[in-house]
Order: structure tokens, then C-alpha cells, then sequence
């Protein structure tokens, strides 16, 4: 149930205009808030791997990214600053993800699709 509050202007927002204006957040944003109510969107790892190797490498959300690193199975070894450094049990490479505005930085993307046909990886199932 979605709590409704008056703003100071007296405006009483209707269930369908915050339904209506979810659904057009989810379309555009990926993590969006409305009053009280978060909206947070996950990319299925299967179509972010597929769009990935189609070459769409720009505007891929930093959370859809993290994701997809962990659905290969690795893990996070350390964080500092923007950094953050993840490393797999089968690999002796680092792989480094930067989160700049939301987003993952493409030259970081296209060195993970190396490593994923480098050593063969496969995805893991979803959570």
C-alpha cells in the first residue's frame, strides 16, 4: 500500500497519477524516488549479457554491471574511492569497475566480455 501524503501546496496525489508515474519512472530511470515510494529496477543478466555483445556499451546502470560481474562469479576483493576491484577463484587477473554518474565506464565493460571469452566463463543462474 502506498502512503499518500498532502505537500504544503495541498495537492493530494491520486493512486492511478502514482501508479502512472512509477511506470514512466521504471521506463526512464532505473532508481527513482517519488515521495516515499523507491523504485528500483534490475536488468535481467541474460539481456544485459545479450546487449553487451551487440555493442550497446553505453548507459549500462553501475548496478545492472555489479550484477552481471557477480552472476560470473566474482566476488568484490576491496573498494577505494570509485574503484571497486572484484577477482575470481579461476582467474589470476583483477577487473576493475568504476561508477561514474550511475554508470559503468565502457572501456571496464568491453575488458569483462574479454575475460568472459578469454577463460570461458558462464553465467550463473539469477538469485
Amino acid at each position: 500500500m502506498v502512503k499518500i501524503s498532502i505537500c504544503e501546496n495541498k495537492y493530494l496525489l491520486t493512486e492511478k497519477y502514482i501508479l502512472a508515474t512509477i511506470s514512466s519512472a521504471k521506463r526512464f530511470h532505473s532508481r527513482e524516488s517519488i515521495g516515499d515510494v523507491k523504485i528500483e529496477r534490475n536488468m535481467n543478466r541474460k539481456k544485459l549479457l545479450i546487449r553487451l555483445t551487440l555493442g550497446a556499451l553505453q548507459n549500462v546502470s553501475f548496478k545492472d554491471m555489479i550484477n552481471l560481474i557477480k552472476g560470473f562469479g566474482f566476488e568484490v576483493k576491496n573498494v577505494r574511492g570509485s574503484h571497486h576491484v572484484f577477482t575470481h577463484v579461476d582467474i589470476p587477473e583483477l577487473l576493475n569497475l568504476q561508477e561514474v554518474r550511475g554508470e559503468a565506464k565502457p572501456y571496464q565493460i568491453r575488458q569483462l566480455l574479454k575475460l568472459v571469452e578469454k577463460y570461458n566463463l558462464r553465467l550463473e543462474d539469477e538469485q
